[in-house]
C-alpha cells in the first residue's frame, strides 16, 4: 500500500484504503467514491502530514512521483531568500518585518497575518502577488476598495491590472465581472461578494417555496438564475409552479443570454482583508465567501484582530482557509468544546474553556506583528480631557438614570422620549453628554424592542426603516418619522473641544483629527470650525464615496487644518500628517475604536501621537472608555451590565475583577437574599 500524489486544486497525498486508522493523520479527508484517504501536501500542513504517516504505518511507502515531490519541496528558508531578493516593481522597499511576512505568504498556501493596523499588511499581500503572478480575488470592506486599487497600482508599478466591482449599478457590476477574467486583481466588497458570489434565490421566490413546501433541483436554479433579466427568470419560475417540466425550462434557459458571477472567475488566490467580517458562522455573507474561498488554492487572511474575545469568531475564518484543520470539522462540536453555557439558559455562554488549544492551533498557521516591535515608532499617549455637564444636562441625565419607566419627560421642547430598553437608554445618555438628544414620534414604537439585531444596530447607529435596517422591507409601508434634534442651551463638551483645538492649532504647521459618532455632533463641530475659520474636511456616511479625495486634501493641503470624521469611517486611510487626535465621542464598536485610532499612528508617522478623549465628569463616558480600553464584550455590556455602566463604581469593580451581582458588588445583598429564599423553597419541595 503506497502513498501517492494527486492534484485536485492543490497537491494532495492519498492512500487507497478503507482502514479507519488513516483518519488519525493530520487533515485526513475521506473520498468515498474512490475509497481513498487524502491529506494536504502543501505548507503549512505538509510537515505535520509527513510526521503522522509513519505513526499509522511505520514502513509507509511512497510512489516515485510522491517521493520526488517530497524531496523537491522548498523550505521556509528558501522563501526567506526569495523574499530578500525580490525587488518591488513599485520601487518602494519592504521593511524587515514585511519581508518576513512576504516569505510566509510565498512559502505557505494558507496563512493569516494577525498584524496590527498600520504595519503594512496590504503591501505584503501585493508584493506576494507580484512574485506569484497569479490572479487574485481580494474581498475587503467597502470603504477600503479605493485604497486597495491605489495600493496595487503603487506597489506593482502598474504591472498588475485591477478591477473594482463596487460603487456602481447592478448592470455595470455584471459588465465588470465579465471583464474580470482579463485582470490580475479583482477587488470586491464583502456585501457585493455575498450578492454576486453565485446565483441567489430571490426572497420572494423563497417565500413562495416555503408556503408550498416544494423545491426545484439545483440544476434548475443554476441555469435559470443566470438568465439575463429578472422578468424572464420570474416567467420561468411561474411556469415551473404551474407544472411545466424542469427539463424543458432548463433547455430553453440554456440558450438565452446570461450574466456572470464571481464564482465564474478563474482565480487561484483569495485574500480576505479584515477577515473578522465573516465571524458570524450562520450569516449568508460567511456562507457565500467560504464557498468562494474553496475555489482558491492559496488563501490568506489579513486582520488586526481575529476575535474580540469570543472564540466562536475564529471558526468561520479558519474554515475559510482550510477544511483540514482539526476544529473546523463541526461547528456544534467546536462550540461544545470551547464554550460554557448557563445552567438556566443553554443559549447563554457564560465563559470559555480550552483556549490554549485554540491559540496553539491558530498560532501554527499565522503570524503576529505589533507596530512598536517592528518599527521605531515615536509613541502614542492617551489623555482624558474632563468637562462638566451643565445643570440642565445633569437634570435630564439623572431623570433617565433614575426612572424605571419606558418613557421619560424631557423639558427640551416638552416632549416624551421612549426608553424601551437599556441600549436606547445608554444612547440617550451619550447624546446628552454631547449637548443634544434625538427625538421622534412613536410610529416605530416597539418595532426594535424584540428584534435580535437591536444591539448591533444600536452600536452602529442604524435606525429603523433605513437602508441598513434588516427589517426595511417589512417596515417599508410605514412612513419614516422625522427625527428632531433637541439641543441644550449650553454645550460644555463643545466648549472643551474649542479650547483644545485653539491650543493645538495655534502652531501654523499643526493639524488635528476630530472623531465623533452622531451626525448632530458632526454638525455642531462643523459650525464651530466655520466660526473659527479653520479649513477642514468632513467625512461621514454620506461622503464615504469621496473619502480618498478628502484624505488627499487633508494630507497635502497645508491650509486644511482639521479632519472631521465619523468614527465608523476611520478605516483604510492614512492621516499621518496629523499627530493630534481628538475623540469628541465614541460608539460602542470596539472595531471602530481600534481602526480609527490607527489612522495616524502607523508607518510614516514621525512624531509622537497624542489622543485626547473628551469625557463628561461622573458620566457614562468614563465607563465606555474603560470598556473599550479593556476590550470588553460590548453586546454583553449593553445587556447584562447596563446597571453597572451607569454606576460610579464601574471602573473600580472592573479593576478588581468584581462581576455584576457578585460579592463586592453594591447590588449583591439583594441577590443573596433572593438566593437564600430560593433554597428554602427548594428544600420544602
Amino acid at each position: 500500500m503506497e502513498v501517492k500524489l494527486i492534484n485536485y486544486n492543490v497537491p494532495v497525498l492519498a492512500v487507497d484504503t478503507e482502514n479507519l486508522a488513516w483518519s488519525r493523520v493530520f487533515g485526513a479527508t475521506r473520498i468515498n467514491r474512490n475509497h481513498t484517504w487524502a491529506f494536504p501536501a502543501y505548507p503549512p500542513f505538509l510537515e505535520r502530514v509527513l510526521h503522522d504517516l509513519p505513526q499509522v504505518q511505520p514502513d509507509v511507502q511512497f510512489t516515485a512521483e510522491a517521493q520526488q515531490f517530497i524531496a523537491s519541496r522548498t523550505t521556509f528558508e528558501d522563501a526567506v531568500a526569495q523574499a530578500a531578493a525580490h525587488v518591488s516593481p513599485g520601487g518602494i522597499q519592504c521593511y524587515e518585518h514585511q519581508l518576513k511576512g512576504l516569505a510566509e505568504f510565498l512559502h505557505n498556501w494558507r496563512w493569516i497575518l494577525q498584524w496590527e493596523m498600520g504595519t503594512g499588511k496590504t503591501k505584503v499581500a501585493i508584493e506576494a502577488l507580484n512574485v506569484l503572478k497569479q490572479r487574485a480575488l481580494v474581498i475587503c470592506p467597502l470603504i477600503a476598495v479605493d485604497n486597495w486599487v491605489r495600493e496595487v497600482a503603487m506597489h506593482s508599478g502598474g504591472t498588475l491590472k485591477t478591477v473594482a466591482i463596487a460603487f456602481t449599478s447592478k448592470t455595470k457590476k455584471y459588465e465588470l465581472l465579465a471583464q474580470a477574467q482579463n485582470c490580475d486583481v479583482i477587488i470586491v466588497p464583502y456585501d457585493t461578494a455575498r450578492l454576486y458570489a453565485a446565483p441567489n434565490i430571490p426572497k420572494q421566490f423563497e417565500k413562495i417555496l416555503r408556503q408550498r413546501g416544494i423545491v426545484p433541483s439545483p440544476k434548475f436554479w443554476n441555469t435559470v438564475l443566470r438568465v439575463l433579466g429578472m422578468p424572464t427568470v420570474a416567467r420561468f419560475f411561474n411556469e415551473w409552479l404551474a407544472g411545466r417540466d424542469e427539463a424543458s425550462i432548463i433547455a430553453e434557459a440554456a440558450v438565452l443570454p446570461t450574466h456572470p458571477f464571481i464564482s465564474d472567475i478563474d482565480y487561484t488566490t483569495i485574500i480576505l482583508d479584515e477577515s473578522h467580517r465573516i465571524k458570524n458562522y450562520h450569516s449568508k455573507r460567511t456562507v457565500a465567501i467560504t464557498e468562494l474561498a474553496k475555489k482558491a488554492a492559496r488563501r490568506y487572511l489579513l486582520t488586526g484582530t481575529l476575535s474580540l474575545g469570543d472564540p466562536r469568531d475564529l471558526y468561520p475564518q479558519i474554515r475559510a482557509i482550510s477544511n483540514h484543520y482539526e476544529f473546523t470539522t463541526s461547528y456544534t462540536k467546536f462550540v461544545q468544546t470551547h464554550c460554557v453555557f448557563s445552567e438556566r439558559n443553554t443559549h447563554v455562554v457564560t465563559s470559555y474553556k480550552c483556549l490554549n488549544v485554540i491559540n496553539e492551533r491558530v498560532g501554527s498557521l499565522s503570524s503576529t506583528c505589533r507596530l512598536e516591535d517592528c518599527i521605531d515608532m515615536p509613541g502614542i499617549t492617551d489623555q482624558n480631557v474632563t468637562y462638566t455637564l451643565s445643570d440642565e444636562q445633569i437634570q435630564v441625565y439623572d431623570e433617565i438614570i433614575k426612572t424605571e419607566d419606558a418613557t421619560v419627560a424631557i423639558h427640551l421642547g416638552s416632549v416624551t422620549v421612549a426608553l424601551p430598553n437599556p441600549a436606547i437608554r445608554l444612547a440617550k445618555l451619550l447624546q446628552i453628554c454631547s449637548g443634544f438628544i434625538y427625538w421622534q414620534d412613536d410610529r416605530f414604537a416597539g418595532v426594535c424592542d424584540e428584534c435580535p439585531h437591536l444591539l448591533l444596530c444600536t452600536a452602529n447607529s442604524v435606525h429603523p426603516g433605513t437602508y441598513a435596517c434588516v427589517r426595511k422591507e417589512e417596515l417599508g409601508n410605514i412612513p419614516m418619522p422625522e427625527r428632531e434634534t433637541l439641543r441644550f442651551s449650553n454645550n460644555p463638551k463643545l466648549d472643551a473641544l474649542d479650547d483644545l483645538l485653539v491650543d493645538i492649532l495655534q502652531e501654523p504647521t499643526e493639524k488635528a483629527i476630530v472623531w465623533a459618532n452622531f451626525g448632530a455632533e458632526l454638525d455642531d463641530i462643523e459650525d464651530l470650525l466655520r466660526s473659527r475659520n479653520w479649513p477642514y474636511v468632513r467625512v461621514d456616511g454620506n461622503t464615504t464615496q469621496h473619502i480618498k479625495k478628502l484624505e488627499k486634501e487633508f494630507m497635502t493641503n497645508p491650509a486644511c487644518r482639521v479632519y472631521l470624521g465619523q468614527e465608523a469611517t476611520g478605516i483604510a486611510i492614512n492621516l499621518t500628517c496629523a499627530r493630534h487626535s481628538v475623540y469628541y465621542s465614541r460608539s460602542w464598536s470596539l472595531e471602530h475604536w481600534q481602526q480609527s485610532r490607527a489612522r495616524n499612528y502607523r508607518i510614516g508617522q514621525k512624531q509622537k501621537v497624542v489622543v485626547y478623549r473628551l469625557c463628561g465628569d461622573k458620566t457614562l463616558e468614563y465607563a465606555q472608555l474603560y470598556a473599550l480600553d479593556s476590550k470588553e464584550n460590548i453586546s454583553k455590556l449593553l445587556t447584562e451590565k447596563y446597571t453597572c455602566l451607569t454606576c460610579e463604581n464601574f471602573s473600580k469593580c472592573q479593576a478588581h475583577g468584581i462581576t455584576p451581582w457578585a460579592t463586592g458588588c453594591c447590588l449583591s445583598r439583594a441577590v443573596t437574599r433572593f438566593t437564600t429564599r430560593a433554597r428554602i423553597i427548594g428544600n420544602a419541595d
